[in-house]
């Protein structure tokens, strides 16, 4: 085979700048492949730099300069084409993804429900938490004092209907271990804002509500919050 057929003895491939600049075109591939945010980076500017090169070097771009010009703006957008492609999508873990789906559900229902309006609601404390279909519980914002520790492991749905539900709620002790309320149960009707059961804290004058905050496809959101009532138990 002629010298000037053969790929391996073309005379732009003799040019040691140009062999450079195609081994820099591979480098940069091989960065892209390696699905690290600086490496595809750095792959496509080694891309577009070493095929700018390449093409300016060319007698269609010699004589021309200004099809090199618009030919390199074309270089650009297909490398920042290349590194779109190649970067690794941003996947929330499954915990992350679940925090993101309460708080979507909690913003929806407006100002009321944000942090501060519900602890000037129950100012002993707080408990957000999901539960799915399928009794598993993800507890979401933890409002209630240092002194305190929950069981979730209890937490349930004891009874689920189209239009009602019964739940179990965790037990709460405190960080000696001595019970604080265990055993509660409440229920009501299945609607945002429903089921707003109260129930009195071991004969004390505390007072514990309980309300759904939202309701998916997957479960319910619920609170269970803690308020003095003065006289709740006081003898008469």
């Amino acid at each position: 085979m002629p010298d000037s057929q053969n790929p391996a003895t073309h005379p732009a491939l003799k040019q040691p700048g140009n062999r450079i600049n195609l081994i820099g075109i591979i480098v940069g591939v091989v960065l892209l492949l390696l699905k690290s945010h600086y490496a595809i980076v750095g792959g496509a500017i080694i891309i577009f730099v070493c095929a700018f090169l390449l093409i300016w070097n060319t007698q269609f771009v010699e004589n021309y300069r200004s099809r090199g010009i618009f030919l390199g703006f074309l270089l650009a957008a297909g490398c920042i084409g290349l590194a779109y492609a190649a970067w690794p999508e941003t996947r929330l873990s499954p915990t992350d993804a679940k925090i993101d789906e309460i708080d979507k559900a909690i913003k929806g229902l407006g100002e009321r429900y944000r942090r501060e309006e519900l602890l000037k609601k129950y100012p002993l404390g707080y408990v957000v938490f999901d539960l799915d279909y399928k009794n598993a519980v993800f507890p979401y914002d933890n409002q209630l004092p240092k002194d305190y520790r929950l069981d979730w492991k209890v937490v349930g749905f004891t009874s689920i209907t189209r239009d009602r539900y019964e739940l179990r709620l965790p037990d709460i002790y405190t960080k000696e271990g001595q019970p604080f309320m265990t055993g509660v149960k409440t229920g009501g009707l299945k609607q945002v804002g429903g089921g707003q059961g109260g129930a009195s804290v071991g004969g004390t004058d505390i007072m514990m509500w309980s309300q759904v905050l939202a309701i998916t496809d997957k479960g319910m959101v619920f609170v269970i919050g803690f308020e003095h009532v003065p006289g709740l138990n006081s003898s008469k």
